[in-house]
């Protein structure tokens, strides 16, 4: 059993909390308008509590992945069932941010470019990782997060100088159910991804001695940055512009200058944005790979390897299609979080009987 680091189940938990970073910002700011930068706050605090039971969940079956807790609890015609579920989720979300990832290089880069062509000279590195064991794909996110942290600071620092405050007010002019709706809505968008990492087991990960103060401060850690995501885009730009953009993450960065010469520099720091998505999409995928192997006990890696790789290319070149024209939606993400509580809270009951 091919184990992973505590530092690199850190790492795709950050990831995890961004998957849906580059399209919160448009939503929150159309449900509540300047209330937006509140929302990770209180979203943060609130999500905390399910967060910890998940983990309490995990350190208490410690040799169970979330395929065998499924088939344990709920026996196994219906623990694979709700398997089958979790993986369709999982390529689902996968796809969608796939889709997100190649139209937003579309729009601010390639615009003359054919989205499919794009599709297919991304989902090629994204196959190629996915051949490869968990060992090598942990290690590359560990390198991954190294480059992010570099481009975040030097995107932060070129921003920091250009905030104006007023823009941060009014608040709480708006209704406060939406606020509070809006609130679980980033709970929402938060905690679904991370359901993905329960494809490992507590004994699969090393030194995880301490996996539940290393979770709490890998989620504080990427609510932090999608905090400081959406308050500089609208201390920066306004409501009002971060309506007009497409992609007002990308645009707020024309905006970043250093030592008062050093400027241009959105074409460089949207790689950060790259970075997020592509190992987001990278873990979603390893989940329904992990789980499809676990599930069939496929034994020619080889040829599962090929299938998979295939299932992969077809699902990413179908997303643009799909998703042009049936967007995932706000209520399908709630409902996916709901549908998670509820496993989980079987879980409880059974667990405490």
């Amino acid at each position: 059993m091919k184990k992973i680091k505590i530092f690199e189940y850190d790492c795709m938990l950050f990831f995890l909390t961004q998957g849906f970073s580059l399209i919160s910002l448009n939503i929150y700011t159309k449900n509540v308008k300047t209330d937006a930068y509140l929302i990770p706050i209180i979203g943060t605090i609130i999500g905390i509590i399910p967060l910890l039971l998940f983990t309490k969940i995990k350190e208490k079956n410690s040799k169970l992945n979330i395929n065998s807790l499924n088939i344990k609890i709920f026996g196994k015609i219906f623990g694979n069932i709700i398997n089958t579920i979790f993986i369709i989720l999982a390529f689902i979300i996968g796809a969608y941010i796939f889709f997100i990832l190649t139209n937003f290089i579309s729009v601010e880069y390639l615009y003359k470019t054919p989205l499919n062509f794009i599709s297919f000279a991304f989902a090629l590195p994204t196959i190629y990782i996915l051949t490869k064991n968990i060992s090598i794909i942990s290690r590359s996110i560990v390198i991954l997060i190294f480059i992010e942290i570099i481009l975040f600071i030097t995107s932060s620092l070129g921003l920091f100088g250009q905030i104006n405050t007023h823009e941060l007010f009014p608040i709480f002019q708006n209704n406060i159910s939406e606020f509070f709706k809006t609130v679980f809505l980033h709970v929402s968008f938060i905690l679904t991804p991370l359901f993905f990492l329960n494809i490992f087991s507590k004994n699969e990960i090393q030194n995880s001695k301490n996996l539940k103060k290393h979770t709490i401060i890998a989620y504080l850690i990427g609510n932090i940055v999608f905090f400081l995501t959406i308050f500089f885009n609208i201390s920066i730009l306004g409501i009002e512009l971060i309506e007009v953009y497409q992609y007002p993450e990308y645009e707020v960065l024309k905006f970043a200058n250093i030592a008062g010469f050093i400027n241009n520099l959105e074409p460089a720091l949207a790689i950060y944005w790259m970075i997020n998505l592509f190992s987001f999409i990278v873990i979603c995928f390893y989940y329904s790979k992990k789980s499809i192997l676990q599930i069939t006990k496929f034994k020619n890696t080889n040829k599962f390897n090929i299938f998979f790789s295939c299932t992969v290319l077809i699902i990413c070149l179908l997303s643009n299609n799909i998703f042009k024209q049936f967007s995932i939606t706000n209520l399908f993400i709630v409902i996916s979080f709901i549908f998670i509580c509820i496993i989980f809270f079987l879980w409880i009951i059974k667990n405490s009987n």
